[in-house]
Formats: structure tokens, C-alpha cells, sequence
């Protein structure tokens, strides 16, 4: 292994090289030109990884996002009933009891 990189056997190197291929660095395979998305600012014209590396990317960017307006709405609650938010731990242990008052 060479630093960031994992060695390429010949194969797939050769495959690479015509453009019928292209190294998917999350999930660290070679895979068809066909298994990336377009993107066309970039140098290929193919997005950096490979389509399935991109909706795991995807979902895991919502949850964290929903994750963060979830906190801002159980504060908003609790200074809207004058109690102490003490975090994102009570915001979490008490989610049930918070999401039938936001609704």
C-alpha cells in the first residue's frame, strides 16, 4: 500500500487507463465508469465516488442535518415553557414526550 492509495492490479489499471473504469476511494473497488454520476465541473466528468459511496454519503449528511433541526426545535420548546435545556442528551432521552408537544 502506498499512503492514502491501495495498490491497482494490472487489470484493472489497463481498464482504468482506456476510461472504461474508475477507482471509487470510499469504498475502495474499481467499478464501470457507468456506476458514477455525471458531474460536470469535474476533470472526468464523473462525480469522485461511486454512486452506492453517494446515497450511503447522502443519508448519512440528512440524519446528521435532522439531527441538528431536531436539538433547535426541543430548545425552542424549552424556552418557550421557561426550562433549562441542558443539551443534545436530554433533547434525545426525552424525544417522545418533545415530539407530540412540537407538532
Amino acid at each position: 500500500m502506498n499512503g492514502l492509495y491501495r495498490e491497482i492490479s494490472n487489470d484493472d489499471a489497463l481498464t482504468m487507463e482506456h476510461g472504461f473504469a474508475k477507482y471509487c476511494p470510499r469504498c475502495e473497488t474499481v467499478k464501470p465508469r457507468t456506476d458514477f454520476h455525471d458531474l460536470s465541473t469535474a476533470r472526468d466528468l464523473k462525480y469522485f465516488c461511486c454512486k452506492e459511496c453517494r446515497k450511503t454519503m447522502d443519508k448519512e449528511r440528512h440524519f446528521k442535518n435532522n439531527q441538528r433541526r431536531f436539538v433547535e426545535e426541543v430548545r425552542s420548546v424549552y424556552e418557550k415553557h421557561g426550562a433549562e435545556f441542558s443539551g443534545v442528551d436530554a433533547a434525545i432521552a426525552h424525544s417522545a414526550f418533545f415530539l407530540t408537544r412540537i407538532k
